[in-house]
């Protein structure tokens, strides 16, 4: 008899439904890690120790791509902002500086736009001026992985600063092909914050669910506004996640369920025998 055969009989009835019982519970924590964040660095915290400024085309948002809008010579300013929670220094040179909403109460908003709660968000995030006209969004993007037909929830931070009284800045957000229409609760397909005083808004998170279509799947932030005072668009904290059900599927429950009967009868098994732990050795 080989030993291949030999270690198969000594395992038994009880350690196959324990084997059984071993995939089914990897199967069932690979589903729900399926449903986690589909995005990677959405609180764009990898690799940021400092405030620095971004260029046109640049890459230097790690997992993400960022392209500035341009016009001519001129490039849309942008930066990372990591300082630390300081108002007033959160970014320099051609974007100003500016008061750190990260300091300021956010609000978080349902798939209706409808206000459900407070938040309080931290550093880093991105910012990036805007002016009246197409030449001049800028777009995040970054490649991502869904599952056609399935659901998910997105959800991100946006806040506005720098702009005049009556100023505004948005976000359009796409997966592949598909636009999301109605993030912040209207018919439109952007997500529109306004100024006052030109002062720094609040954040607020949006959520939105949609389904995936299958096209390419690109996760886009695209960056513009109705206004040339300019204002800075600011983003942070996005996330995708699968939304599936909190309930595992009758069958996996029943494997799952075997394999634990399969283990406290091996247990019991031992402990008749004088083998399991605390027992004496079999002569």
């Amino acid at each position: 008899m080989s030993a291949a055969t030999l270690i198969t009989n000594s395992v038994g009835r009880s350690g196959r439904s324990a084997l059984l019982g071993g995939i089914a519970l990897a199967a069932l924590i690979s589903t729900m890690a399926a449903s986690q964040a589909q995005v990677t660095n959405g609180t764009f915290s990898q690799g940021v120790s400092s405030t620095y400024t971004l260029s046109t085309g640049t890459t230097s948002v790690p997992s993400w791509s960022l392209t500035l809008g341009h016009s001519g010579s001129y490039t849309e300013p942008g930066c990372m902002v990591d300082g630390g929670g300081t108002s007033g220094t959160a970014c320099s040179g051609s974007i100003g500086t500016f008061s750190d909403p990260a300091n300021e109460s956010g609000t978080v908003k349902d798939a209706n736009g409808v206000t459900t709660g407070t938040l309080a968000p931290a550093l880093p995030y991105v910012a990036v001026m805007v002016d009246n006209g197409a030449a001049y969004d800028s777009t995040l993007s970054q490649s991502i992985s869904l599952t056609a037909n399935a659901t998910y929830t997105l959800s991100f931070l946006e806040a506005a600063t720098e702009g005049a009284s009556g100023e505004n800045v948005s976000w359009t957000v796409a997966v592949g092909n598909n636009v999301l229409t109605g993030i912040d609760g209207t018919s439109g397909p952007t997500t529109t914050i306004s100024l006052s005083n030109g002062s720094t808004t609040n954040w607020v998170q949006e959520n939105y669910t949609f389904t995936d279509t299958g096209s390419p799947e690109l996760l886009s932030f695209i960056s513009s506004s109705s206004s040339s005072g300019p204002p800075v668009a600011l983003l942070d904290s996005v996330s995708i996640t699968k939304n599936t059900s909190s309930v595992p599927e009758p069958a996996t429950l029943a494997v799952l369920g075997l394999g634990i009967a399969g283990l406290y009868g091996a247990r019991r098994k031992r402990a008749a025998s004088g083998s399991g732990p605390g027992g004496a050795a079999a002569a």
